[in-house]
């Protein structure tokens, strides 16, 4: 937000519109609209222009051209199948060995678990883990087999891990306490933007940043986009929809299922490590001090972490 205007990176806001960032970035110039740049260096326009460009007579040739670009996707999926599926089912491998290590670790902690109160945050993290987890497992499961849907379970496990944390950085907070006790006597969850606006505020206290917004705005981008798999819109769907396109869109082919589309298989692999590495991440910042983790322990998941950043 600049001066009450808000802006947007033009990449993220061609994505949301199904465009060529070229398209978009061409007709904001013919518009003459401000182009700046967001906190991370992108060109960015502000937001009310989105549905401008929606609504605008260029928009129907740009998305046939947007849909007609992504035939070439589908030809290297065709082409390089076998590649494609090699290189997906030997990321898998490997995560199926992370997944056996967080279970694991899971296990090797209840007894100290138990010993803390029973509604107290370190078991309701605890739980919480542990559903984490075994999503991440039917996650696995699902996209070995090629089902492009499977990334929806991406967001249960962020919800799952963020509700975690929470609890745990909350804990000595009346709000915290009050969020604690509803969820295990009244089957009630705090919302996962609470969630992100109290951990955006707790990271940028830990690193001694007065500004959380930050923190907050990156955390509600990954959020945006790891519940594209969730939510029913059109550009999720066309992502393994095969179209026809001349004078008009016509649909070929739906995923009713299992997709052929092995390039985006593989795209939603490499993606899903992220949320492997959030729930290493997340069992350490739950359980290093609160539970505490021995030192061992502790020293396990360092190593894992930084197996993860220099991960190509």
């Amino acid at each position: 937000m600049s001066n009450g205007k808000h802006f947007a990176a033009i990449n993220d806001i061609a994505h949301d519109l199904g465009v060529l960032e070229r398209d978009l970035l061409e007709w904001a110039s013919r518009e003459r609209l401000a182009i700046s740049r967001d906190s991370r260096g992108r060109l960015a326009i502000e937001t009310k222009y989105r549905h401008k460009f929606a609504q605008s007579q260029e928009y129907e040739q740009c998305i046939k051209r947007s849909i007609n670009a992504d035939r070439h996707g589908w030809e290297e999926s065709r082409d390089l199948k076998q590649s494609f599926k090699e290189k997906r089912l030997e990321i898998l491998a490997i995560y199926d060995e992370y997944i056996d290590k967080l279970r694991d670790l899971h296990l090797s902690i209840r007894a100290e678990v138990n010993r803390h109160q029973e509604e107290s945050a370190v078991r309701a993290a605890y739980l919480l883990l542990s559903k984490a987890i075994s999503c991440l497992q039917m996650g696995c499961v699902n996209i070995r087999q090629g089902y492009w849907a499977a990334g929806s379970v991406i967001r249960e496990v962020d919800e799952a891990i963020d509700l975690a944390m929470y609890f745990v950085v909350t804990s000595d907070s009346d709000a915290g306490k009050k969020a604690l006790l509803k969820w295990f006597r009244e089957n009630f969850s705090p919302t996962h933007s609470e969630c992100r606006e109290a951990l955006s505020k707790h990271m940028s206290f830990v690193i001694g940043e007065e500004d959380y917004e930050q923190y907050r705005l990156l955390m509600n981008e990954l959020y945006k986009k790891k519940s594209k798999w969730v939510h029913p819109t059109f550009g999720a769907i066309r992502e393994v929809t095969q179209f026809y396109v001349s004078e008009r869109m016509e649909i070929h082919e739906c995923c009713l299922g299992i997709t052929e589309h092995e390039k985006k298989l593989l795209e939603l692999t490499d993606f899903y490590k992220s949320s492997i590495w959030s729930t290493f991440q997340a069992f350490f910042l739950c359980f290093h001090s609160a539970l505490p983790l021995n030192q061992a322990t502790s020293n396990k998941l360092l190593k894992i972490d930084k197996a993860f950043q220099s991960w190509e």
